[in-house]
């Protein structure tokens, strides 16, 4: 065989095994667990096939309704007046820290030896 031949021998070999394999993937949920199947404890399949959701339909009409305006604005204000409340706790809480640490006893310092 010249090596044209032979690497074209081995791709459809390859090619073959690939394609027998792969018809076998059907039925990997029989092999028993010792044979490299699913592990015990594994719940059964169901007996019929799930539908797919129906991506191509439009949905239902929500029955919530839009809210207006001015209830927009309402809900604006509450959002910045909560947002303002938590800037000021965090102020707080970050002067705090800083007290805190600045107040901290200092470790003592080694005494050294002026002679070594």
């Amino acid at each position: 065989m010249t090596g044209r031949t032979a690497i074209t021998a081995k791709f459809v070999t390859a090619l073959s095994l690939a394609l027998a394999v792969a018809g076998c993937s059907s039925m990997i949920d029989s092999v028993p667990h010792w044979a490299g199947g699913e592990p015990e404890g594994t719940p059964q399949r169901s007996a019929t096939e799930m539908q797919t959701p129906p991506v191509n339909e439009r949905p239902p009409p929500r029955d919530a309704k839009i809210i207006t305006v001015d209830e927009q604005s309402k809900i604006e204000k509450e959002l910045a007046a909560a947002r303002e409340v938590q800037a000021k706790q965090a102020a707080q809480i970050k002067r705090a820290r800083q007290d805190m640490l600045a107040n901290q006893p200092k470790p003592p310092q080694a005494a050294q030896n002026p002679g070594n």
